[in-house]
């Protein structure tokens, strides 16, 4: 797990020449603390430190890219604060423009692409090619947001008028691309021009990249002084998990499992309330199942690493010494170690996704994950307001 601070801040912001809407968009960024900031219509053909330092804040001015406007529109910019990241590769198209951050705050780096649809039928579908180009140059954690201009589906639009053609190439595109939108939560809508609304802002990511923030929130703020709404990416890497009795489906396979609840279920109760007697038995057996998970299979997901690290230290070794028989006999019962842990975490993946209608042997464990991911985002609280500020984080 990735322990980073991503808060992006992503916004069609309409022009960045007016020193008031700067200072819009410096108070927003300043106000939900963003460490990483992509904007679009920049309507700059030049962005300097100073600009940026005006714009987001200082802690932006050194770290920083951006796609110069043709003419008086168009323009594309991305920034991260300092403190938190660093853009170590940068690539320039024109109608993107994609960088990889690394985190300061652990070993880790992923790359955003910035985009800024085109406006005709004819530009967008070069966009679209432009789109699958870039996958040639990004890794497997990719992050696509912005505005795209296309919508992929008839929901997105607040009327009928609708390009059949353009939804087709777009959702092409990105099943091409083995992007996964993330949900959008606050509006149904990112764009209005009083008489029609559609959702062109959007954010696409792979898989790779969710499991690396699996808690991550896509949510969409007040448009302010924009006819684009922004857009709030905070992206986590883990919440406070349910600390109470979960059962888990694969525990009746177990040696020990019956005996242990046999035992428990049968003990005395000197209570003659029917429910108070259920009450205690349950409560009874779950203190025991728990007890006995806890010293049959330990640490579950520490030991699968472990595991696999111990396996890869010794093929280290034996590219440069003969291993023992010893050394082979404990590879050999990692390997077979390693296999039954990586089956409890499918399975516990599986319980955790709520995919009843697939077993865990039709798919792999990424899809319950992902699964798992979406009802977490579902289900989550977005945001407080507090008289210190507006609290994104689950701390």
């Amino acid at each position: 797990m990735s322990e980073q601070k991503c808060l992006l801040f992503d916004w069609n912001v309409r022009g960045l020449n007016s020193k008031a809407r700067r200072k819009v968009v410096r108070d927003l960024v300043q106000d939900y603390c963003c460490t990483i900031v992509t904007l679009q219509e920049t309507k700059m053909e030049l962005v300097q430190a100073a600009d940026i330092s005006e714009s987001l804040g200082a802690m932006f001015s050194s770290q920083f890219i951006f796609l110069p406007t043709e003419g008086t529109r168009g323009g594309a910019l991305i920034a991260v604060d300092e403190d938190y990241y660093t853009i170590t590769h940068s690539e320039h198209r024109q109608h993107t423009v994609t960088v990889c951050v690394a985190s300061s705050q652990c070993a880790t780096s992923w790359w955003i692409t910035v985009v800024y649809g085109p406006q005709g039928d004819h530009e967008k579908i070069e966009f679209l090619r432009e789109l699958r180009d870039v996958k040639a140059v990004v890794g497997d954690q990719w992050l696509v947001i912005g505005d795209f201009n296309l919508i992929l589906q008839a929901e997105d639009k607040s009327n009928d008028n609708l390009n059949q053609r353009l939804m087709g190439e777009f959702r092409s595109t990105i099943n091409f691309l083995e992007l996964k939108e993330l949900s959008l939560r606050g509006r149904k809508f990112t764009w209005s021009n009083n008489t029609t609304q559609t959702r062109i802002d959007r954010a696409f990511c792979t898989v790779e990249w969710d499991l690396l923030l699996p808690a991550s929130m896509l949510h969409a703020l007040s448009s302010t002084v924009s006819d684009h709404s922004p857009l709030l990416l905070v992206g986590a890497s883990a919440t406070n998990t349910f600390r109470g009795f979960r059962f888990e489906s694969f525990w009746p396979k177990m040696p020990g499992y019956h005996d242990i609840v046999q035992q428990t279920w049968g003990q005395d109760v000197g209570v003659f309330n029917t429910f108070l007697r259920l009450h205690i038995k349950l409560s009874r057996t779950a203190k025991a199942l728990r007890q006995w998970a806890k010293k049959t299979l330990g640490n579950n997901k520490l030991l699968f690493y472990a595991a696999r690290q111990l396996i890869a230290i010794l093929d280290i070794v034996q590219e440069h010494r003969q291993l023992s028989s010893t050394e082979i006999l404990l590879r050999r019962d990692l390997k077979a170690r390693y296999l039954g842990l990586a089956a409890v975490e499918k399975l516990r993946a599986r319980q955790q996704s709520r995919l009843i209608s697939i077993r865990a042997s039709e798919a792999n464990s990424k899809l319950f994950y992902l699964q798992a991911n979406g009802r977490r985002r579902k289900n989550f609280i977005r945001h407080f307001h507090e008289p210190g500020g507006i609290m994104h984080t689950h701390e």
